[in-house]
């Protein structure tokens, strides 16, 4: 019986410990919210979302993701066609601060011949409207 409370206890113990280790190693990353709600125009694919040149993943229409990324400036870019590399002139740079939360929006313009897709940062009042009613994943999807 006491070999039983024994190893509940090493058990619950170990836990707390684990929890506040991955909780410790979260607040050394920023939150970032990758928001797109970008109506009809371009809805059918999948948006490349490139974080320092090199793509992070590519996201839904009427999606939210959340990323975990390190403190430190960092270039936000998106890119809607199939080429590699987006383009610079539309390129976000931010700095990051752990333990803090920001907000992307991914934007569509479009223009005569093209579709310009870049990011937005927007702030909490802005974002809890998306954040309410489209779907959450985590690391894209």
């Amino acid at each position: 019986m006491v070999k039983k409370y024994l190893f509940f206890l090493y058990l619950f113990l170990f836990q707390n410990v684990y929890l506040k280790a991955q909780n410790d190693t979260l607040q050394n990353f920023a939150k970032v919210y990758l928001i797109r709600h970008t109506g009809y125009i371009g809805s059918a694919g999948k948006l490349k979302v490139f974080l320092d040149s090199s793509i992070i993943c590519k996201i839904s229409n009427n999606r939210i993701s959340l990323l975990n990324v390190k403190d430190g400036i960092h270039t936000f870019s998106v890119k809607l066609t199939v080429n590699s590399q987006p383009s610079e002139k539309f390129d976000l740079n931010i700095k990051l601060d752990k333990g803090k939360t920001y907000y992307l929006k991914i934007v569509l313009k479009q223009r005569f011949l093209e579709i310009q897709t870049f990011f937005e940062e927007i702030t909490y009042n802005s974002a809890k409207v998306y954040l309410e009613k489209l779907k959450s994943t985590k690391n894209c999807d």
